[in-house]
């Protein structure tokens, strides 16, 4: 992966930042906060409110399943920091976590929509925090990967 915990830094506070304003900042109660992230995420997210948590009376600025996303990519990079991520992870491999991730929502969504099964909010979050896990994973590989060529070939 990267071999510097200040490049690793640079994945935890955006994602951070992006999973407290998916969160539609719900713990501190305001409505003018919840309100203003909501409008926030209105282009990138269906916000459908019987597909969204509510906490505290206030729903969510996102859907579960992009709440689940926001919490994967923010978990995934505060591991690999804390990690320290210096061994290099296959692109093959993280490209096929970032498959199984793709498959397993795709089947969630499909299993919901064929009546095999009536999916939650909670297995929305988690299908979601899957793919945003996978996506964390798979950038630091391939700038990894990108550098180690671009170093190889001398430039």
């Amino acid at each position: 992966m990267l071999n510097s915990r200040h490049s690793l830094i640079l994945f935890v506070f955006p994602s951070a930042f992006l999973l407290l304003m998916a969160s539609g900042f719900v713990f501190t109660g305001s409505a003018g906060i919840n309100s203003f992230s909501h409008e926030a995420f209105r282009s990138l997210c269906h916000q459908l409110p019987s597909r969204t948590l509510v906490i505290n009376d206030l729903y969510t600025a996102v859907c579960a399943r992009c709440l689940g996303l926001y919490s994967g990519l923010f978990l995934a990079s505060l591991y690999l920091w804390l990690r320290r991520a210096q061994k290099a992870v296959s692109v093959m491999l993280t490209a096929a976590f970032f498959i199984f991730a793709l498959l397993l929502n795709l089947a969630d969504v499909a299993g919901n929509f064929l009546g095999f099964w009536s999916n939650t909010v909670y297995s929305r979050i988690l299908t979601g925090m899957a793919g945003g896990m996978a996506l964390i994973f798979i950038i630091p590989a391939l700038i990894y990967n990108v550098k180690n060529k671009t170093r190889q070939n001398g430039n």
